[in-house]
């Protein structure tokens, strides 16, 4: 049997006294103060099966389970789950009055749908949150600011979001709220002062954080967050030593805090309980004689329209993948067609240069010949990858190695590409990602966001936003075409 315990032997001891059910409860605290997140999910799954049918016995214990199960999956960045447990948790809390818990249950939500993109929602209960009664004002107050900051921050509005993450550490420091509620404020200030490239302050707040970690009850959880970020910004900062060591504390931590494969064992295991009592509520549905006929009937209708949707899906799903096979088969010949005209290029630029020095220049074609010598000039930095994959090259880099000033070197980009300088960059990067993604022998074992990081892109969802833009598909479906397609060439060496 699985260490894990199995859904069969759980369901048959549905009868155990209250004390075996409070044990579960129990064990799953003590595993969250031993940073045990895989344990205290376990556990409070346990403790679960048995409460959930008796909200009226173990309200304030299955309120908490739930809050911090939703906890738990937002550490593994499952937002849809962890929104399902918060919303559970808001609803026990409101029935029972239970103001506190309300107040984190709805701390949790807010903060789920803000990192899911539903702004209305999010907005809607922090408002709720301000106006609970039951608790004091200071520490509504504090998870008000913290909850307009990260909407704030999400919406590139940095300045304004620091503005409130430092209002709620003063307000923790004023009224002498609980230490621990500062370390989502300051690893979020480490965040956006690395938005502004502010490094040096970004590292200061990451390290405090690191300092607050040891606050929590969480705090092996917690020091893993802080030293990912100080790992990342002293890369960042191209201090590889320090880099280094944070890594390392990262990788020795992780596993006892984030032990993925447990993680989706336990889940799993849950959902196939969950399943099961699902199954055994149809069955005991099935075998009222009153209402077989409108069963059998309902679920004719349900397979049908499944059958029906699963066909239009499929459809839909063919269209598409001819599209994507469309867009990928073009950009393949662009790249193509842009290697053939570099070296057309290169070799139309040698007799032409001959000629140019045999014949005096006018003052009107001198001026012509100053902008292609520019243009030639920015095409020549463009092509060193070594420049173009650095993540601090921009108008200013490129105006210093072309010799020229910013006016010239963008005005010169514009009437060559019809683009300004950066969308100029981002394009000529995201090529350089298309070739590579394409060359899966040399960079086929690199993740999507090591390939973003390797041609000068720092935030994943900009290389995302600018690959869609430039190629009409995203890295993920571009890869998987390029598999797909080394797959066939390699099973059929004839094409």
């Amino acid at each position: 049997m699985s260490p894990l315990g199995s859904c069969t032997a759980l369901s048959e001891r549905a009868g155990e006294p209250d004390s075996t059910v409070l044990n579960h409860y129990r064990r799953a605290q003590e595993s969250i103060k031993g940073n045990d997140l895989n344990g205290t999910l376990h556990n409070y799954y346990l403790f679960l099966r048995h409460a959930q049918g008796r909200p009226e016995t173990y309200a304030k214990q299955l309120i908490t389970a739930y809050i911090d199960i939703g906890n738990i999956f937002v550490v593994h960045s499952d937002f849809t789950s962890a929104k399902g447990y918060y919303e559970k948790g808001l609803s026990l809390s409101e029935a029972y009055s239970e103001a506190r818990e309300q107040m984190l249950s709805m701390l949790g939500l807010c903060q789920t749908c803000l990192y899911m993109g539903d702004t209305l929602q999010a907005r809607c209960c922090n408002e709720r949150l301000l106006r609970i009664d039951g608790v004091p004002r200071p520490d509504r107050l504090n998870l008000y600011y913290l909850n307009r900051a990260t909407d704030l921050m999400l919406h590139n509005h940095t300045d304004s979001a620091i503005a409130y993450y430092k209002r709620g550490i003063a307000l923790i420091d004023r009224h002498h709220l609980d230490q621990a509620g500062k370390f989502n404020s300051l690893l979020s200030l480490s965040k956006c002062y690395t938005t502004q490239s502010q490094i040096d302050s970004a590292l200061h707040y990451a390290h405090l954080a690191l300092d607050n970690a040891a606050c929590s009850d969480i705090k092996a959880t917690r020091q893993l967050i802080a030293m990912r970020s100080l790992a990342r910004l002293y890369t960042r900062q191209g201090d590889a030593e320090r880099a280094a060591h944070y890594q390392t504390l990262c990788y020795n931590l992780r596993d006892s805090v984030e032990n993925l494969r447990d993680f989706l064992a336990i889940k799993s295991q849950q959902e196939q309980f969950e399943q099961a009592q699902s199954d055994a509520a149809v069955r005991r549905l099935a075998h009222s004689n009153t209402r077989m006929e409108r069963l059998l009937l309902i679920g004719l209708a349900v397979v049908l329209l499944l059958l029906a949707f699963a066909y239009y899906v499929l459809r839909q799903k063919r269209k598409t993948d001819l599209n994507y096979q469309a867009l990928f088969q073009r950009n393949k010949e662009l790249l193509q067609i842009e290697r053939e005209y570099k070296q057309r290029l290169l070799l139309a630029s040698q007799p032409q240069a001959a000629a140019d020095q045999a014949q005096p220049p006018t003052p009107a074609s001198a001026a012509h010949d100053l902008d292609q010598v520019l243009w030639q000039r920015i095409l020549a930095v463009m092509d060193s990858l070594d420049e173009l994959c650095s993540p601090d090259f921009g108008l200013v880099r490129l105006t210093a190695l072309v010799e020229s000033n910013t006016t010239y070197v963008s005005q010169t980009v514009k009437a060559a590409t019809g683009k300004n300088v950066p969308a100029f960059v981002n394009e000529r990067r995201i090529r350089e990602a298309c070739r590579r993604l394409l060359d899966s022998a040399q960079y086929g074992n690199l993740t999507l966001q090591a390939i973003a990081e390797s041609v000068g892109f720092t935030s994943q969802s900009t290389f995302n936003r600018a690959f869609k833009q430039t190629t009409g598909l995203t890295p993920v479906v571009y890869r998987r075409l390029s598999n797909q397609q080394s797959a066939d060439q390699a099973t059929d060496p004839a094409e």
